[in-house]
């Protein structure tokens, strides 16, 4: 999975300078994959932990370049925060691993970063989760979304909407099951910015609560904190993650 993460998006010419804004990732369970786009300074990466029942693991962090090598590698005791300025060697993208288990982080760093919704876990989030942005490629005729709330007793709602603001998808209910929803695109709305945003259930008791979000198909599997960051440089990942999956092939 590592491997096919870093092979999909660390290979672009950026320059990110300038861009630190307070952008923190919701409450994050399960291994997560982010990756950040420094430009030409050395970013500062921040995680904070939150532990969860009786989960007593730390934890881990792992920082590489976009050529595989390894820049740090840490720990966060639950409870606490880690905050690494980490100097790139040049490298214009960087690719943090971030596992917790069953506790859970929250992520921030001072540059445009992005967050892989694929794999196992998708997007892992506890309780409530800021809209964040999906850059959908030219050719993308349709996306899946799929969402899965496995523990009993909890439930969500996932909504889609398209660049005009329109909400076009919806997945609401106990979601005990995966449930997903393939989403068409229209051409006048590919090559632009798509919004996913969550809330509490309207067809089933609870609140939003531990669930997990997944959005596959012709495009790159993340999700952007900002609409902005999407914009610009959702097609430079696109077209890398394009090639690398053909590389593949």
């Amino acid at each position: 999975m590592k491997r096919i993460v870093a092979a999909m998006v660390l290979c672009g010419a950026l320059g990110a300078a300038g861009y630190a804004q307070e952008v923190t990732s919701p409450v994050l369970r399960h291994i997560h994959y982010f990756v950040v786009l420094p430009g030409n300074h050395a970013p500062t990466i921040r995680v904070d932990t939150r532990p969860f029942y009786t989960y007593g693991e730390g934890v881990t962090i792992e920082i590489d370049d976009r050529a595989g090598n390894v820049l740090f590698e840490g720990m966060a005791p639950l409870g606490q925060s880690l905050e690494r300025t980490v100097a790139t060697g040049g490298s214009d993208a960087l690719l943090v691993v971030a596992d917790p288990g069953y506790n859970g982080i929250v992520f921030s760093a001072d540059a445009p970063w992005c967050v892989y919704v694929g794999g196992m876990w998708g997007l892992g989030t506890n309780r409530a989760v800021p809209p964040m942005s999906l850059w959908v490629p030219p050719d993308c005729m349709r996306f899946t979304v799929r969402a899965h709330a496995p523990s009993p007793g909890e439930s969500g709602r996932v909504m889609v909407s398209d660049p005009s603001g329109t909400e076009v998808a919806v997945l609401d209910g106990e979601l005990d099951e995966p449930e997903e929803i393939e989403v068409e695109v229209p051409a006048e709305q590919r090559g632009a910015i798509w919004t996913l945003s969550w809330g509490a259930p309207q067809t089933a008791g609870g609140s939003l609560d531990d669930l997990n979000t997944f959005v596959s198909g012709e495009l790159t599997p993340v999700l952007w904190p900002t609409a902005e960051w999407a914009e610009e440089f959702g097609q430079m990942l696109w077209e890398r993650h394009r090639a690398a999956v053909e590389d593949e092939e």
